[in-house]
């Protein structure tokens, strides 16, 4: 579907699109959503020069990087969200990028639905006009941790951030739900990051940190 702006609503100090109900109970009763998540990965930082938000959404995770980090990137497609980080994440550390990330450059169309907007997916089967670019295009001077969440995606953005891992060797939080895209499978970008030399260090539900070899 075409991404327009849309109206939006507070809910627990977050600011959400209008439509949201998924979220609704989970911040009315913690402000800090996925503090547990967040403190499972980020023990294990070493460094806190620059971190990634894969799949920034309205910035859950990014207000809390930007307190911790010299510089965060955040990497957001659809517009409605945009619109709510922007009121969520002030901070003037923070890059907001209105792309996807992939294994491959394009363009790509997203599935969205606005009552449960944390499930939006890129939708291969259909024609879009969301750049899709990889991270590596970025070539980013620093880089210790990366956050991806992108609803069964997560193992094409990992292969198109294969250099900037390699090279900076970040702390890396992916999600590994059960839905997944054809050829994936629910540990794909796991299996790939092993592949990579990292190594398993956490887990909390389905979000596991991966780090690298003492």
């Amino acid at each position: 579907m075409t991404q327009q702006a849309a109206a939006m609503k507070q809910v627990g100090g977050w600011w959400l699109p209008a439509a949201e109900r998924h979220l609704v109970p989970f911040l009315q009763r913690d402000r800090g959503y996925q503090a547990k998540h967040r403190a499972a990965a980020l023990k294990h930082v070493q460094r806190w020069r620059v971190a990634v938000d894969i799949g920034a959404h309205v910035g859950l995770w990014a207000k809390d990087l930007a307190e911790r980090f010299r510089e965060v990137w955040a990497f957001e497609p659809i517009e409605a969200h945009r619109d709510c980080f922007r009121r969520n994440v002030t901070a003037e550390n923070v890059v907001l990028k209105p792309v996807a990330l992939g294994e491959a450059c394009g363009r790509v169309a997203m599935n969205w639905d606005g009552a449960n907007t944390g499930h939006t997916r890129v939708d291969e089967g259909t024609a879009g006009d969301v750049v899709l670019v990889m991270l590596d295009d970025y070539e980013l001077k620093a880089c210790d941790f990366i956050k991806v969440d992108a609803e069964g995606y997560e193992a094409k953005i990992l292969r198109g951030a294969r250099e900037t891992i390699l090279r900076h060797r970040p702390i890396i939080n992916v999600e590994q739900k059960r839905w997944v895209y054809p050829g994936e499978h629910q540990y794909s970008a796991v299996e790939y990051l092993v592949s990579l030399g990292m190594v398993q260090l956490d887990r909390v539900s389905d979000d596991i940190v991966m780090g690298w070899p003492a």
